[in-house]
């Protein structure tokens, strides 16, 4: 899947100016650190310095490694190297390890939430570096021992490793930068030595988990950080500057890079928009993903850093996501925002705008299925709607489901198409319009609209659980060629059939999922709207519409995001730090963190604005 990203807005934490001073930016910069860091701790020390670089899945260490090993060498010290791909089991071990939470489902595997990175390693092996790196360290200055032993890659500073280490950097990467260098085929998967091509599921529910947990298990025990997103320009910085940096950023509104993904439902509005014409179609603009989302932080210096979203509310749970999603969904960030795309300047057919019928699991099928923690809880607000805009969900009164079932599989297997129409309803969308998507309710955009996607996110990785039942029989789209000639959509039915829930017809739909806004606080100027809920759905939402300004409080509950739906900008401020602020144009989404307490929005606009936002039921 490719991915455009834009960045319209950099988070600006107040931090000291000897922080930003502090980091080092360039690969050769930071090997001329390093390095004279080493003569230094070599001759203070009487022995060879000891290092690890560890890191994310598409880090580049061989970079750094190099500088250091030249810059030293001009010196007439030698730098002895050791790849921690070496320490992991053979390729075969490695894949009997992973199969079982492959599966042989097309679609979906199992999460390995107890694995370890250390369970794709070989213990004689990390018990050979380990004698290895005691020898290196009793040896004391001589013409054959190394000014520096450098262990680098994934795993290198593993637990049974960790305390021999002089010292221990960490690369970390986000997803953004995984994406485009397995893109450019310059990924080593774990345990390999080089690039190849690595299977999605194998990343998602197995590779994914266990390098989360080696990062949390890592990160109190790192003394420099590297962010390691540019071409050979990773950037160091201390541990207590990174933590210093993070700390400071969980209290400020946040807002993230922005990304964008073609499809076979992509409209324009982003790419005329943005003024992006590359972007040929945009089917989803990612808002907000626990698992995909970075935030771009200014340092001074005018040069930015780039850090994974992931390892804020990793670090600082409570922080962000308050108290109750920390204990209910421990490392989860529980929602994923987006807006997808459905606007055109000229009348298309349905097969081109929408998407396809589809459903999501609920919590307790996707625990027993999936190991995941959260089923998939979705809403659509309409934020725009054009000529013919509408949505689809449920069914119609008098439809024969059990007809439509089996033209779904007939579909599937023998490649045609039908009139799905006798038995999706489609409603007609109007801007302002909520429609709440339960776990199981049929569903999908007739497109035309501009839609506010608020969903659950059962994924640590950020695995959506999409079922889908029909595609209209269209060809995928193929960015390379910039059209729909890629391969058909592959469709979910057994999974779909099982979590549809087929009593949700026109009418069920209509009195239960279909609701209404009701004024919850008004006052001069401004007021707080809340629609109706329908019981299982774990969360709120709400509208805060205001002339000038409105007032609200997290009161340390996950108020976790804004949208500026209506209104040309918006400034967001806590009222005890107005430092702590962000700026929002409109269709632009900010998270607040649980901690952030009371805060105002300013108009900053001519129009009035308002904000809508999705609130946790409990907490």
């Amino acid at each position: 899947m490719p991915w455009y990203t834009l960045i319209d807005a950099v988070n600006k934490p107040l931090i000291p100016g000897e922080w930003g001073d502090s980091i080092v930016r360039g690969k050769s910069n930071v090997g001329r650190f390093l390095s004279e860091m080493i003569v230094r701790e070599h001759a203070r020390r009487m022995r060879p310095v000891v290092l690890a670089l560890d890191g994310f899945l598409g880090a580049q260490f061989n970079g750094v490694v190099e500088e250091v090993s030249l810059l030293l060498g001009q010196q007439g010290l030698r730098v002895e190297t050791v790849e921690a791909n070496t320490l992991f089991h053979s390729r075969e071990k490695r894949a009997s390890y992973r199969r079982p939470y492959l599966t042989d489902d097309p679609s979906f595997g199992i999460v390995c939430n107890r694995g370890r990175l250390k369970d794709l390693m070989h213990p004689a092996l990390i018990s050979r570096l380990k004698k290895k790196i005691q020898r290196t360290k009793r040896a004391r200055l001589s013409a054959e021992a190394p000014a520096a032993l450098i262990c680098h890659g994934i795993g290198a500073a593993i637990a049974d490793l960790r305390p021999l280490y002089d010292w221990i950097l960490y690369f970390d990467v986000t997803r953004e930068s995984l994406v485009r260098r397995m893109g450019e085929n310059s990924v080593v998967p774990l345990g390999g030595s080089e690039p190849e091509s690595i299977f999605w599921k194998q990343l998602y529910y197995v590779d994914y988990p266990i390098l989360n947990k080696h990062k949390k298990y890592l990160f109190p025990h790192m003394d420099w950080y590297v962010d390691d997103n540019g071409i050979d320009n990773p950037v160091l910085m201390p541990r207590n500057v990174y933590d210093g940096i993070v700390s400071r950023l969980v209290r400020y509104p946040l807002r993230f890079k922005r990304v964008f993904m073609p499809g076979p439902w992509g409209g324009l509005k982003f790419r005329e928009h943005f003024t992006m014409p590359e972007l040929a179609n945009c089917a989803w603009n990612i808002e907000v993903s626990g698992g995909d989302s970075s935030l771009v932080v200014d340092v001074g210096n005018d040069s930015p850093i780039e850090i994974p979203f992931h390892n804020l509310y990793m670090q600082y749970p409570i922080e962000v996501v308050g108290r109750y999603c920390h204990q209910k969904y421990p490392g989860l960030f529980p929602i994923q925002v987006g807006i997808d795309d459905g606007y055109f300047r000229k009348s298309v057919p349905h097969e081109r705008r929408a998407m396809p019928i589809h459903l999501h699991p609920d919590t307790r099928y996707a625990k027993e299925h999936f190991h995941e923690a959260l089923g998939r809880y979705e809403v659509y607000y309409i934020v725009e709607a054009y000529e013919g805009a509408n949505t689809m969900q449920g069914f119609y009164e008098d439809a024969d489901l059990e007809e439509f079932k089996r033209k779904c599989m007939e579909s599937e297997r023998e490649g045609v198409p039908f009139d799905w129409a006798e038995y999706v309803k489609c409603w007609p969308s109007k801007a302002g319009e909520l429609y709440l998507i339960p776990a199981g309710t049929a569903h999908g955009t007739g497109g035309n609209q501009m839609v506010l996607e608020m969903d659950t996110c059962p994924s640590i990785v950020g695995t959506e659980y999409s079922f889908f039942l029909y595609d209209y029989r269209r060809q995928t789209w193929d960015d390379s060629t910039k059209s729909f000639s890629g391969k058909l959509t592959k469709l979910q039915l057994k999974h779909g059939i099982h979590q549809c829930r087929w009593n949700r017809r026109e009418e069920w739909v209509a009195r239960n999922i279909r609701p209404k806004a009701r004024v919850l606080k008004e006052g001069k100027g401004w007021s707080l709207e809340r629609f109706d809920t329908y019981r299982p759905m774990p969360y709120h939402i709400e509208r805060l519409h205001f002339d000038a300004r409105i007032e609200t409080d997290t009161r340390g509950r996950f108020f976790h995001f804004l949208c500026l739906t209506r209104g040309e900008r918006a400034l967001i401020r806590s009222r005890k730090h107005p430092e702590r602020q962000i700026e929002l144009d409109y269709i632009q989404t900010t998270v607040i963190p649980a901690c952030f307490g009371a805060y105002e929005c300013i108009n900053l606009g001519r129009n009035p604005c308002t904000l809508t936002r999705q609130i946790w039921k409990r907490g």
